[in-house]
């Protein structure tokens, strides 16, 4: 492993020790795209792009319930008119099928090939935006995911290069899961660390 990225997990480890430095930098990145962030559909601005971030999809080859919600809106976007686009992004690995889960769960409800861009090396949100910008040319885009994700997602976005916006897939029982609340807790400080202290590729 490259030394920036054992530098930057490092000083994030430290940073999570410390309340207060912790507690500062997740207000920051919460508080940082705030006008950006929508509740609704109708709200979010005309974008070429929605950009779909993977997660974990169940044995049977079906998307989570977290995967399926940011699906449905990216879709949703699409079908308004408020996007041309979709990028699902994810890993395509052997027990890890996330982006030809995804592929198979929109077109299976009408959205056109045309109109699906598969990015197989988003094993992060972090590489997920900077290959969206490099690697696709994405410059203005709107991410679908849960509010606990999203504020990160969207300033990993801008930091990549993109102008971007993001909507909100919130559906019951998120809130409530003190797992991710603490995992994002944890994920915003290496975001910022990365982005701003040490920058890793």
């Amino acid at each position: 492993m490259a030394v920036r990225p054992l530098l930057a997990r490092g000083l994030t480890v430290a940073l999570a020790a410390a309340p207060l430095p912790g507690l500062a930098i997740n207000a920051w990145v919460l508080l940082r795209p705030r006008r950006r962030l929508f509740q609704r559909p109708e709200e979010v601005p005309p974008c070429p792009v929605a950009i779909v971030p993977g997660t974990r999809v169940s044995a049977s080859g079906r998307p989570s319930r977290i995967l399926a919600h940011r699906l449905a809106a990216a879709l949703e976007l699409h079908r308004r008119g408020l996007v041309q686009r979709i990028l699902a992004s994810g890993v395509d690995v052997p027990g890890e099928r996330e982006v030809q889960v995804m592929r198979e769960w929109l077109l299976e409800r009408g959205l056109p090939e045309r109109a699906l861009h598969l990015d197989r090396g988003g094993h992060r949100t972090r590489a997920t935006m900077q290959r969206a910008r490099g690697v696709f040319g994405v410059e203005r885009a709107v991410v679908c995911t849960q509010e606990f994700h999203l504020a990160r997602a969207v300033l990993l976005g801008l930091r990549a290069g993109i102008d971007t916006y993001g909507l909100s897939v919130d559906r019951d029982g998120y809130k409530s899961s003190t797992y991710l609340r603490l995992r994002e807790y944890v994920a915003r400080q290496m975001a910022f660390v990365e982005s701003y202290i040490i920058p890793t590729s």
